[in-house]
Parts: structure tokens; sequence; C-alpha cells
């Protein structure tokens, strides 16, 4: 059985064996052409800011747009599918497949991330750098 919540459809799986809880998997409406699709919110890799849109991208790239929310909002929703790379970015750490130094300063560097799907590098902002770290369990290149 399906619940549309929030603009968000929470479909029951199959129960967790340790707890028997029931494991949710939520599903996040998504505008493609003048369909509404849903996807599942793990198989997202990424969310980027398109102008006023958030374009949403899996393994198998970009799928559709976001119309209502922001990446605040996604990432209030699901806390632990999201890391903040960006101001303008979200990613799903699980999908990154490397990090590599795009520009190196003084004051530090600047990162870009290969994400599954994504056309182009996701940046990293130096603002989001030190949490991108704190969360694949290492400082930064030059960072003590």
């Amino acid at each position: 059985m399906a619940i549309v919540r929030d603009g968000v459809i929470h479909h029951d799986r199959e129960c967790c064996p340790s707890c028997g809880s029931l494991l949710v998997e939520a599903y996040i409406i998504l505008r493609v052409r003048n369909h509404r699709v849903p996807v599942a919110v793990p198989d997202i890799t990424a969310v980027v800011t398109d102008g006023r849109l958030l374009k949403i991208v899996t393994e198998r790239g970009p799928v559709g747009y976001l119309t209502r929310s922001t990446l605040r909002e996604l990432q209030r929703r699901f806390p632990r599918q999201w890391l903040r790379v960006h101001r303008g970015a979200l990613v799903n750490p699980r999908h990154v497949q490397s990090i590599s130094l795009r520009r190196q300063t003084r004051f530090g560097g600047w990162y870009e991330l290969e994400v599954r799907g994504c056309e182009t590098p996701v940046p990293v902002s130096r603002r989001h750098a030190s949490a991108m770290w704190a969360h694949f369990n290492g400082p930064a290149v030059g960072q003590t």
C-alpha cells in the first residue's frame, strides 16, 4: 500500500529482520515533460539547481525536475541520504566515484566530485569541503 505525504510516495516494502519494523522506501514525484514520474530516493545520485528548478540525477543521467522543493527541504526530509557539497548541489555519498582537486590556493583546495550519472563534475565549495572530508573520514589534503 502506498501513502502520499507532502508530495512523496511512501511505499511499504518489507519488515526489518532485526527489529521487525516496516522498512519504507520513499519516492519523489518528478515532472518529466507532461508526465509525473515517481523515482526512488535511494536511486538518486545528485540533485543540482538549474535556475529555479532542481534537476534530479540517477545513474542513468538526469531524469526530471522538481519544481516545488528546495535543496534545504530535501536535505531536511531525507537527512541520511544527502551530503551538501555546494549551495546548489546535494549528492548521495554512496554514488561518489572520485574526488579531485580542481584548484589549489593558499587557503586550501577547491574540489570536484565525479558522481554516477552526472554529465559534469559536481563542484565542492570551500565552505562545504570540511564537512565532505569529515563524511568520507579523512582530513583534506593540506589540512591538519
